[in-house]
């Protein structure tokens, strides 16, 4: 298995998830990386202009990733972290 780097472009905070998000059995982590890189995964364009106006004024930060449950079903994650950066909160789209 390959490892590559990532470089972290903001703060993450303290990291909370929802219990849905746990419930999906797979590695949240992985999700958080590609956040913290500015990977936003499944948004509008619009949504990732507002995350580069963000990055720059310190506003809120969103990402959505699809993921793939342990019976195969298709979910939506998302995560956001503050914009004051003391908190990402990661949870479980119904």
């Amino acid at each position: 298995m390959a490892y590559y780097p990532i470089q972290q472009i903001f703060v993450l905070g303290t990291i909370v998830f929802s219990s849905g998000a746990e419930s999906l059995d797979v590695d949240l982590y992985r999700f958080i990386r590609r956040h913290m890189s500015g990977d936003w995964g499944d948004i509008s364009d619009y949504d990732i202009e507002m995350n580069e106006i963000a990055l720059a004024t310190d506003g809120p930060l969103l990402s959505q990733y699809t993921v793939t449950d342990a019976g195969g079903s298709l979910r939506s994650l998302s995560i956001m972290t503050e914009s004051d950066r003391s908190i990402t909160v990661v949870w479980l789209n119904s």
